[in-house]
């Protein structure tokens, strides 16, 4: 009896060892995979959050960037991280709701492999043209296109972006012929080419042209989402133009996990991103850089994604991407 008894706490203590260092948690710097490179949007606005990780938890936040593919090799590496709570990720909306709609093949299942756990910023996407376009709505820049036998061209991110999707969903609600031209390096290679001449519009993520349109660069002529963006209150929404289905409206960004990872870490992780937003000079710092921080708890990001997955593969649908 005296060696059962032996073994039998040997046993619990070894059990209660995961439950010690996970009370623990964090006690070395976390990974947190970006899959994107340094100076992207993402990258950028975790950087913000960074200072405010070590304070809150005593161990640095450490950045690694996985680029390429669309996210697709970030998001891989996360889901076959070690669960236990020392690599994290970030994830852009397809990730999590329209990839699986996009691509023949995945080296990772979302759904199976990624355990949702706040998100951490939205933004809508912008409608912007040349200046030299004579339009100053919707309307007017889709009686313009019309009129070009060649059609109107649209800069992207290429197929599968929301950039696209939104290009082609226009093009399918006003019978207007768009023409995709992807760009690799997105905004950064897109602009300048807009104002050779060489492009006329673009749908993209406000933060990438927002500098543009406040130096008069570009047009902006419309914005996705429910309500007017409030760093621009005088450019309307495509609902309130009349353009139904930009839906969903908005495109956001998340931190995920390992599938696996202990709830309790997860938790803290939300509750930190809580807290986080509630900071104004962050939301600031969000808002001037073209997003509004945002927090959510793990159920409710993964109710999120359900809820917007209809949405996405309608605009995977009209736009004919298929990667």
């Amino acid at each position: 009896m005296d060696r059962r008894s032996l073994l039998a706490g040997m046993a619990a203590g070894l059990l209660s060892r995961p439950a010690l260092a996970q009370a623990n948690w964090p006690n070395r710097p976390v990974r947190i995979i970006v899959p994107y490179g340094p100076g992207s949007t993402p990258d950028t606005f975790m950087r913000l959050l960074q200072p405010r990780w070590q304070e809150k938890f005593g161990q640095p936040l450490v950045i690694e960037n996985r680029a390429g593919a669309g996210g697709n090799i970030g998001a891989q590496a996360i889901a076959t991280a070690r669960p236990d709570g020392y690599t994290i990720g970030v994830v852009p909306v397809g990730v999590m709701t329209f990839n699986q709609f996009l691509y023949t093949s995945l080296p990772y299942n979302a759904a199976r492999d990624l355990d949702p756990i706040s998100v951490i910023y939205e933004l809508p996407n912008i409608f912007v043209v040349r200046s030299d376009i004579p339009a100053t709505t919707v309307a007017q820049f889709a009686d313009w296109g019309k009129k070009r036998p060649q059609g109107v061209s649209c800069a992207s991110n290429g197929p599968g972006n929301s950039s696209h999707l939104f290009c082609a969903l226009l093009a399918n609600r006003t019978n207007l012929r768009a023409i995709d031209v992807p760009f690799k390096g997105g905004a950064s290679e897109a602009l300048p080419a807009m104002l050779r001449g060489d492009v006329d519009f673009s749908i993209e993520v406000i933060s990438s042209y927002l500098g543009a349109v406040r130096e008069g660069q570009l047009r902006a002529l419309a914005v996705t989402g429910a309500e007017r963006w409030p760093t621009l209150p005088d450019v309307p929404t495509m609902a309130e133009l009349g353009f139904a289905g930009f839906n969903p409206p908005l495109v956001w960004v998340a931190l995920v996990a390992p599938r696996g990872t202990p709830p309790e870490v997860t938790a803290a992780i939300a509750a930190f991103q809580k807290e986080a937003t509630a900071d104004a000079g962050l939301q600031e710092r969000f808002m001037l850089a073209g997003a509004r921080i945002r927090s959510s708890t793990p159920q409710d990001l993964a109710a999120r994604i359900q809820r917007e997955q209809p949405g996405w593969r309608e605009l995977i649908e009209i736009s004919g991407a298929k990667l």
